[in-house]
């Protein structure tokens, strides 16, 4: 009986330490199980917190470029509203400038031709008062040899009619004169 007790007590102690050690492999594997399950749940949950970060970070990202452009367009907006007003007072300016010119250009012209028109009475002035010197001898002598006066006296009176008449051609010139500086 001994024998047998000890070969079942050998067996039992076998069967136990086989027991023992499949247990303690079950728990073993249990552990890695449930350390393979959190690491899998933690690296899950990474993931998700990562994606999170990610869209958030996108949409951010897409707030500040939204602000940013906006930023950018009202920049761009003044900018060209400032270059509007610019090219808009230069385009007066220069409109302003075409009509100074022009009324400087029309000025020059009415000038010039006033000097001609003045060059040209001069001229006719002057072809009057060698006519009335003409005259004037013409009548000097055909007075003379008419009424017979003495020289002087015949020369006192053409030199009257000659003052009479260009007394009246001067202020008709200066007349035709003062009506051409008006217009």
């Amino acid at each position: 009986m001994d024998t047998i007790m000890v070969i079942y007590l050998v067996l039992a102690g076998i069967v136990g330490m086989f027991l023992g050690l499949f247990i303690a492999i079950q728990v073993v594997k249990n552990k890695q199980e449930k350390a393979r399950n959190s690491a899998l749940d933690i690296i899950e949950d990474a993931r998700n917190r990562a994606e999170l970060l990610l869209k958030e970070a996108k949409i951010e990202g897409r707030k500040d470029v939204a602000e940013h452009r906006l930023q950018v367009e009202s920049t761009l907006d003044t900018r060209k509203k400032d270059l509007d007003s610019q090219e808009q007072i230069i385009m007066d300016r220069e409109k302003n400038l075409n009509t100074r010119d022009q009324s400087l250009s029309d000025k020059e012209k009415n000038n010039d031709r006033k000097t001609k028109e003045i060059a040209d009475k001069i001229d006719n002035l002057d072809r009057l008062e060698l006519d009335l010197v003409k005259r004037n001898e013409e009548l000097s002598l055909e007075l003379q040899r008419i009424s017979k006066l003495s020289t002087e006296e015949a020369k006192a009176e053409i030199l009257a009619e000659v003052k009479d008449e260009m007394a009246s051609e001067i202020y008709e010139f200066m007349r035709e004169q003062e009506e051409d500086a008006k217009s």
